[in-house]
C-alpha cells in the first residue's frame, strides 16, 4: 500500500497532523482512491471519505458510497444533483448525453439503451419505479428502425405506458385498467378513455355508452 497524504500521518491508524482538513491518494491492490476528511483535531483519528475510486477492472465510483456493479457510480447525500453536464459554448451547440451501442454484430431487437429510476420500498429493498428504453427494430443499412418505450410500476408490475414504434404510437400496450385524458383550456376531459369500462368520452367522462360526446 502506498499513500500520498496532506495533513495526515500513520501511527496505528491515520491521524491529523494539525487541526485542519486532510486528504490522501491511496494505491492498494490495483486500486486508486482519492479521499478527503473533514476538519479534525491534531493527533485525532481520521475517517476517510471516498471522493474518487478507480478499481483494477477500470470501474469508477464518485462519492462516499461503495462501488456498485456499474462501470461508473456517482453518489451524493445532497438534493442538489448527483451529475450535471455543463456547456459554456456561446454558440448554438447544446449539451448532449449520448447513449450508444457499438456492437460489431448488430441485430434486430438489440437494446440501444435504458434509463432506470430506482427507489426503495418499505422493506428497504431496491424497487424499480420507471424505465425508458430504446430498441433497434431493424438494423438494415438505409432502413434502420427503432422503438422507444416508457414504463412504470403499477401495483408492483412493470407496465408499458407509451410505446413509439416505426409504424404507430401505442398508449397502454399492456392493457391495464387505466384512464387516459387529454385536457384543453377549459375542459379536463376533452378526451377521456375509461380503461376499466371500455368507454370513450369527448368533452366529458363517459358514464353509460361506449362513445359519448358532450352536448349529444
Amino acid at each position: 500500500e502506498t499513500n500520498i497524504m496532506h495533513n495526515a500521518y500513520y501511527s496505528s491508524g491515520y491521524n491529523y497532523g494539525v487541526s485542519d482538513e486532510a486528504a490522501r491518494i491511496n494505491f492498494i491492490d490495483g486500486k486508486i482512491s482519492l479521499e478527503t476528511a473533514a476538519a479534525g483535531s491534531e493527533g485525532s483519528a481520521i475517517t476517510w471519505i471516498n471522493g474518487l475510486k478507480v478499481l483494477a477492472d477500470g470501474t469508477v465510483s464518485i462519492g462516499p458510497t461503495a462501488q456498485e456493479s456499474d462501470t461508473l457510480t456517482v453518489t451524493t447525500t445532497t438534493t442538489d444533483g448527483s451529475l450535471r453536464l455543463v456547456n459554456s459554448n456561446t454558440g448554438s451547440g447544446s449539451t448532449r448525453l449520448v447513449i450508444e451501442n457499438r456492437s460489431t454484430s448488430p441485430a434486430a431487437n438489440d437494446g440501444i439503451g435504458e434509463i432506470q429510476f430506482i427507489g426503495k420500498n418499505t422493506a428497504g429493498n431496491a424497487n424499480g419505479a420507471a424505465y425508458v428504453s430504446v430498441v433497434a427494430e431493424d438494423v438494415t443499412n438505409g432502413s434502420y428502425d427503432s422503438s422507444m418505450n416508457f414504463s412504470t410500476l403499477v401495483e408492483g408490475y412493470v407496465r408499458n405506458r407509451m410505446r413509439f414504434t416505426p409504424t404507430q404510437t401505442v398508449v397502454n400496450e399492456d392493457s391495464v385498467a387505466l384512464n387516459f385524458r387529454v385536457e384543453s383550456t377549459d375542459n379536463d376531459n376533452m378526451i377521456h378513455v375509461d380503461g376499466t369500462n371500455n368507454r370513450v368520452g369527448i368533452g366529458r367522462v363517459p358514464t353509460t355508452h361506449p362513445f359519448e360526446v358532450q352536448g349529444h
